[in-house]
């Protein structure tokens, strides 16, 4: 399994960095922890089943969270650039119901993987302290997050095709 390297991880931070306007809450390089989410027929999904092989993103949001639907929206409207199939959207602090609900309002991310998490279980397992957070992810492990407000939402759609594309 090919893993990032250290050049490219500098650069993609520094990236994160000028994007966020701030720096964001960071967390050290670390697998995936277990956590149990709910999918939109109600079905119970472990934090196992969400790996996917090479890059892939996890972000956590929740509904009521205006800087979480200005990425969304703006990720929505950016089409192919983030392809959808590689994002894991989870909504916090919500039923299965109120992630289909969210879901909804994004057309173009409906080849997303939604899921709802009642109990903020993401967040509390990876030490976070709140949505909107985007996790880079490779396979099983956390290489990156971004946490907080962007001075421009555009750029969640531009940090996401650069690190999906690798």
């Amino acid at each position: 399994m090919s893993s990032i390297s250290s050049c490219s991880k500098a650069l993609l931070i520094a990236a994160l960095v000028v994007a966020a306007g701030r720096i964001g809450v960071a967390v050290e390089r670390m697998p995936l922890p277990a956590f149990t989410l709910t999918a939109g027929d109600g079905s119970v999904v472990t934090s196992d089943r969400l790996v996917q092989s090479g890059s892939w993103v996890l972000i956590d949001v929740a509904p009521d969270c205006a800087p979480c639907q200005a990425v969304l929206g703006s990720i929505d409207r950016g089409g192919q650039q983030a392809p959808a199939s590689r994002l894991v959207i989870v909504v916090a602090g919500v039923n299965a119901d109120g992630a289909l609900a969210e879901a909804a309002r994004y057309p173009n991310l409906t080849g997303a993987t939604w899921l709802a998490d009642p109990s903020n279980a993401v967040l509390q397992q990876i030490g976070q302290p709140g949505a909107l957070t985007i996790f880079g992810m490779r396979a099983r492990m956390i290489e990156w997050s971004l946490a907080g407000v962007l001075m421009d939402a555009r750029d969640a759609t531009s940090i996401l095709a650069s690190w999906l594309s690798r």
